[in-house]
Formats: structure tokens, C-alpha cells, sequence
């Protein structure tokens, strides 16, 4: 991580930036854990014949881990102003009064994921089906009753926001200090991609008070 801090006129007001990149290791359960079974949905209507294929409310799927999965990429950057106005004093002298501004850009890529059954299924139809992944038809009914796959690094994740910080101290004789702050943040936008080629979905207007 880079940072800078800039203060124009004096300690009344900091400009501040940061850069960084970071990396996450995946969980062992993803590496090495035994595998897991879930229930899912999945519908082989589109691929089939009219009235050929249909939906699978309990479709087993089976995700196994991946020895060889790598470790999930980070870039983050943000910046933003801290400001201390020396006027409170002139009123209170014992008091001291902080605001801050951030803003905050955070992509991560290569996140550990699992492809969803419905992608299993679509994939199989159309052979894409990648080592490791397999899908089994039920010939009486042709729809899919098991799906295999495993652990991967394909999802992707984008977020923007603000963070907004009031903090006010005032400090006593014989009382010690007291503070009072309020925290605030503004979630932008959050993009979401579950995997390579997948829709991307997005959250925006989202925000948090504490």
C-alpha cells in the first residue's frame, strides 16, 4: 500500500490518498475439504424439443475442492480530506471538532466460486463443460438429476462508495473527555459477477449509519 498525506496551509486541513493490492489465499475447505452436496434447480426445457425436457426442482450437485485454485487478486484505492477547524475554539476552547471525507474504489478478481447448476446444465448442452465438470441426463424424464463441479476463481467484484466521519471531543476538568462521532456510509454501486461470461448484476444507493 502507497500513501499520502498533504496538509496546504497547516494541521486545520489533510488531504489524503492511499493505493494499494492485495492478494487472499483460498480456505482449505475449497482446497482440500471433502466434497458437498446441495439441492438445486435446473430446467433442460430451452435445450430440448418442445415438451422433451423440463424442470428439476432437486437436482443434486456435487462440488468437489480444487488443489488448484489461486489466490484471489485485490486493487483498492481512495481518497479524501480530513478537516479540524481551529474557529471552535473561539466558543469552546476545550472542544475540538473533525470532519472527514472518503471516497473509496475496491475491485477484487479471481474470487472463489462455485458454477451454478443452471450453468452446469447450460454448459453441457452446448459442450463447453470444463475437466472436472459433469452433468447426467435422466433419460426417463430428460431432465438433469446430478451435476458435478468444482471450486473456481472466476467471480468479480466492483464497489464505489463514501465515507462521511463527524466527530466532536470536549474535554473537562475533572470529568476527563468526552466524545461524541457519527459514521456514515454511501455504497455507490456494487458490481457482481458470479463468473467469466456470466450477467453482471449491480447494487446501487445503498447506504449505513453508525
Amino acid at each position: 500500500r502507497i500513501g499520502i498525506r498533504w496538509q496546504p496551509f497547516d494541521e486545520e486541513l489533510t488531504v489524503r490518498a492511499t493505493w494499494g493490492e492485495g492478494f487472499i489465499e483460498p480456505s482449505l475447505a475449497s482446497l482440500f475439504g471433502a466434497p458437498i452436496f446441495i439441492l438445486s434447480v435446473t430446467n433442460t426445457g430451452p435445450f430440448l424439443p418442445p415438451g422433451v425436457g423440463g424442470v428439476e426442482p432437486e437436482t443434486t450437485q456435487e462440488i468437489d475442492p480444487n488443489k488448484k485454485l489461486q489466490p484471489e487478486d485485490s486493487r483498492n484505492f481512495s481518497a479524501g480530506f480530513v478537516y479540524t477547524p481551529k474557529w471552535i475554539k473561539n466558543w469552546q476552547p476545550n472542544a475540538t471538532l473533525t470532519l472527514s471525507v472518503d471516497f473509496w474504489d475496491v475491485e477484487r478478481s479471481g474470487v472463489t466460486t462455485v458454477p451454478s447448476a443452471q450453468s452446469l446444465v447450460t454448459a453441457f448442452f452446448k459442450g463447453t463443460l470444463l475437466p472436472g465438470q459433469s452433468v447426467n441426463i435422466d433419460p426417463a424424464t430428460n431432465t438433469a438429476n446430478f451435476v458435478q463441479s468444482g471450486f473456481v476463481n472466476s467471480g468479480r467484484q466492483i464497489s464505489k462508495g463514501i465515507d462521511f466521519s463527524l466527530q466532536y471531543q470536549f474535554q473537562t476538568a475533572n470529568w476527563g473527555t468526552f466524545t461524541w462521532s457519527n459514521d456514515w456510509t454511501y455504497l455507490e454501486s456494487f458490481l457482481f459477477q458470479l463468473q467469466d461470461g456470466a450477467k453482471t448484476h449491480e447494487m446501487s444507493g445503498r447506504s449505513n449509519n453508525d
